[in-house]
């Protein structure tokens, strides 16, 4: 299953959440550009997108590159970002969301955050860096701190995505510390797999969603019927103090008259019944 958890839906409420939270920030819109720090994000990103299209629609750019601190110099990322992303579409958004699958001590995002400001964001118009994972795998990540990143899990597995779960493998060029290169898997059973795992992955966010807006008529449902039977029992309340004082006050003085005439009583009885009732409907 997708960065071991135990099933698809359990990764997929995790996702939520994370989705939930970019949204109460105001960063996960069409002013946003998403960069995925290595393909291993992909399964991640794919569910933010399709959670977040299913739901409203909203949906940001993201675009990947490969990140690897193996004997990078600080020049080296800045310039593949340039090419990759350049910075006549960055300028054109009002905030960076770097997002990586998991943070075990920070050091990718951190640096690559550092490099952005340091060799990018030489712009008039500066766009803010917001670091958003999945979840941790350590209490005190060495290279990041908590507050800065946006994140769910505080106990995440630390198993990166499979190729199974990508369908891509990371080829390193000739030389130690060069860009890698992404290449469709090469065996046809691992790709097939992949397909297999994306599709499953697919249908169990659409059901997902639907039993989201499932829940929610019922819940629309019961709050109607709420308010029916609220409103239902108040005028039967009222109704029923009023009847009962008009027979009481009126040409008959006695108690009696309350037992030929009860229907004011009977009101009354079931107006409290009624709201009382009308709290269990939800």
């Amino acid at each position: 299953m997708v960065y071991g958890y135990d099933t698809n839906r359990e990764f997929i409420d995790k996702t939520q959440i994370l989705l939930n939270k970019l949204e109460k920030k105001g960063i996960w819109d069409k002013d946003t550009l998403v960069i995925g720090l290595d393909k291993s994000v992909r399964p991640l990103a794919y569910t933010l997108r399709k959670l977040s299209k299913l739901e409203d629609g909203v949906t940001p750019d993201i675009s990947f590159f490969n990140y690897s601190f193996h004997n990078w110099g600080l020049d080296k990322l800045p310039s593949y970002l340039k090419d990759k992303i350049g910075t006549e579409k960055i300028s054109k958004y009002k905030r960076i969301l770097l997002l990586d699958e998991h943070v075990a001590q920070g050091q990718s995002l951190e640096k690559t955050k550092i490099l952005l400001k340091k060799h990018i964001f030489n712009m008039k118009n500066k766009p803010e860096i917001y670091l958003a994972s999945l979840g941790i795998v350590v209490d005190n990540p060495s290279y990041l701190n908590k507050k800065d990143l946006i994140f769910v899990d505080d106990n995440m597995p630390n198993t990166k995505a499979s190729l199974e779960e990508r369908g891509i493998e990371d080829k390193y060029l000739d030389l130690p510390g060069e860009i890698q290169e992404s290449l469709r898997v090469r065996n046809k059973e691992v790709y097939k797999k992949f397909i297999q795992n994306k599709k499953q992955l697919s249908q169990d966010i659409k059901d997902y969603i639907q039993e989201k807006q499932d829940g929610n008529k019922n819940i629309s449902l019961g709050e109607s019927l709420e308010r029916a039977l609220q409103t239902a029992s108040i005028i039967a309340f009222f109704g029923g103090i009023f009847l009962s004082y008009q027979t009481i006050t009126g040409n008959v003085t006695s108690v009696s008259s309350l037992i030929k005439n009860p229907l004011g009583i009977i009101l009354f009885v079931i107006g409290i019944l009624g709201l009382f009732f009308s709290r269990k409907i939800k």
